[in-house]
């Protein structure tokens, strides 16, 4: 029954498609609940045949668009070949580019190869590639659009269909939003308009998902009211046409992310309050009436904002974790002013000064965005947390994300730092030590110019690089990368912060597993790191501990059961290595049981 509606609503589309061609009218992309498109995908999701429910809804993307091309002539492009630094030379902290910058963004394709694109204070974007995990870059083009380009976001598609989308935000209309489109190769350059027109857009965020045909995805926002202020809306033909946006109420610093699965996370500032942070899960990528009701996830009596959200790359949707990372303002007693008045210096204890200080705070989620656990602060509030940005590393077996931020105020310019650090599914509250990251001192000051993670799957130690810019007090001054594998804070000084680093995966510190994998019910020999006692808890892939126990260098053995005497599942384990009685892992190892 299902497949003969499959087959009648596919030839009403067929019709309808041919009918729009021969009109040759335009057509919004909204759909109607009682559509065949929408009564189709529903029963294709009723039926849990999600590939059905997809492919109804690119027949659907042929024939409908939101916007004529024509009416809006895309940006000029011009095309360079340049490597920069020039030679290939390799500096402390690798310059993209050391003029004034309005916004940068970077991401990273399947292989490996980083993609950044960088906006300068006039009207000229650039979209730079490198191939050596950002040792050298090479400027591909640059295209303008005759006016301020004052935001942008990068992000790379999957699958045998990839392309580099650079979303960026023109002054036009008092803010027209575009999406400009290459290949791989960046043979060929296309660009799209997202959202134009007479509604005033401040802020954005743009993502895709992670299947070969995916979908685009992008949440933007007016920031000058409440109410209806914000809209999400998708493109099934890879950046093409836009659907009709979905309503998106009371939605300042938008943040959207894609998870496994299929499913779409929102995140943004409550504008009603400015004091919370709203978090809304759609588990049918972004598909109308498919959201779950918006939860809130941090929040208080003061004013946070800038939020970013990102989901460990490992687990079920069901059970996958998941961060929310804020500014949060605290506001702190400090000692009251001295009073001299009587010529001894004494102090009114009745007035006490207040004083605001900018820092970061978290909540996760344990269940792919369902539940939320109480907020926690990252760190002390001696020194000011700002421009959070956050990714999860790919494919990693632990389910790892990565933060960057800045630290310090531009009070003090001379000690603002770029800091990276990282946490995983397996002890989400547990944010190792953070590693420094620049050299000369970082922009505290406009925030479109933020650092961005990069997260490419073939870094070493499972690292992220982080490009950022430098401190002025006018502009943000340049772009430069930076990473655990790269020169100046990558060379001299990271070879030994790895080395005592708790992720550090050097041979000293790795457990070694003598067998792998090896059958359900079998005993388990391990080798030890160096000298010592030794605590091992057993994770499944979940992140729930199944076992633990404890043992001296150089071997010990495991009976290979859960802590009820059970011999564990077919699947795949990690054992999670740490010194007796210290919290902090040295290391996490993979092993697979097999029937």
């Amino acid at each position: 029954m299902f497949e003969m509606k499959l087959f009648v609503v596919l030839s009403l589309l067929l019709f309808a498609a041919t009918s729009a061609a021969a009109s040759g009218a335009d057509r919004s992309s909204s759909t109607s609940p009682d559509s065949p498109l929408a009564t189709g995908v529903d029963d294709a999701l009723a039926a849990g045949d999600q590939a059905a429910a997809r492919q109804l809804e690119r027949a659907a993307a042929q024939s409908q668009r939101c916007t004529p091309e024509a009416a809006h002539p895309g940006p000029r492009i011009s095309f360079g070949c340049s490597d920069w630094p020039p030679g290939g030379v390799l500096n402390p902290d690798v310059p993209l580019d050391t003029g004034p910058v309005s916004s940068f963004d970077a991401d990273c394709d399947s292989t490996g190869t980083i993609w950044a694109a960088v906006a300068d204070l006039d009207t000229t974007a650039t979209l730079y590639r490198s191939t050596d995990l950002g040792r050298s870059w090479t400027s591909l083009f640059s295209f303008t659009h005759g006016c301020a380009i004052p935001m942008l976001e990068l992000v790379v598609g999957s699958g045998d269909s990839s392309f580099v989308y650079v979303f960026y935000l023109t002054e036009e209309n008092n803010g027209d939003l575009w999406v400009l489109r290459a290949p791989l190769d960046a043979d060929s350059i296309e660009a799209f308009p997202v959202a134009v027109g007479p509604d005033t857009i401040d802020d954005f965020s743009a993502c895709t998902d992670s299947d070969r045909l995916h979908y685009v995805y992008c949440l933007y926002a007016n920031e000058h009211h409440t109410g209806r202020t914000g809209s999400f809306t998708r493109s099934l033909d890879f950046g093409r046409t836009w659907e009709f946006p979905q309503d998106w109420w009371n939605c300042w610093d938008p943040h959207v992310t894609y998870s496994t699965g299929s499913s779409v996370h929102c995140t943004w500032r409550y504008a009603l309050t400015g004091q919370e942070i709203h978090h809304q899960t759609n588990r049918f990528y972004g598909r109308p009436m498919k959201w779950w009701s918006h939860r809130r996830v941090l929040g208080g009596e003061n004013d946070t904002w800038d939020p970013v959200c990102a989901a460990a790359d490992s687990g079920p949707e069901s059970a996958n974790r998941m961060w929310v990372v804020a500014n949060f303002a605290f506001l702190d007693t400090i000692p009251p002013a001295p009073d001299t008045t009587e010529g001894d210096t004494v102090f009114d204890d009745t007035i006490p000064r207040l004083d605001t200080i900018i820092g970061l705070r978290y909540s996760w989620s344990w269940n792919g965005g369902a539940s939320w656990s109480s907020p926690g602060t990252l760190d002390t509030r001696l020194t000011e947390q700002r421009f959070p940005d956050l990714k999860a590393a790919p494919d990693h077996p632990t389910g790892a994300v990565h933060l960057c931020y800045v630290t310090g105020t531009d009070a003090d310019p001379g000690k603002t730092v770029v800091y990276w650090r990282t946490t995983t599914a397996l002890a989400p509250t547990l944010w190792f030590k953070p590693m420094k990251m620049n050299n000369p001192r970082a922009n505290v000051l406009f925030d479109k110019a933020r650092p961005r993670l990069v997260c490419p799957p073939n870094a070493p130690h499972s690292g992220a690089g982080v490009l950022f810019s430098y401190y002025h007090t006018d502009y943000a001054s340049g772009v430069y990368f930076d990473a655990p594998w790269s020169p100046g804070t990558g060379a001299e000084e990271t070879a030994e912060r790895w080395s005592r680093n708790p992720r550090s995966r050097t041979p000293e510190t790795e457990l070694k597993l003598l067998g792998n994998p090896v059958r359900s019910g079998a005993g388990v020999r391990l080798a030890l790191p160096v000298s010592g006692e030794w605590d091992i808890a057993v994770y499944d892939v979940t992140g729930r501990e199944r076992r633990s126990f404890s043992g001296s260098h150089p071997e010990v053995s495991w009976d290979g059961q859960d802590a009820l005497g059970k011999p564990l599942a077919p699947g795949t384990y990690f054992f999670v290595t740490r010194r007796c009685g210290r919290k902090n892992p040295v290391s996490t190892t993979r092993l697979v049981v097999t029937k």
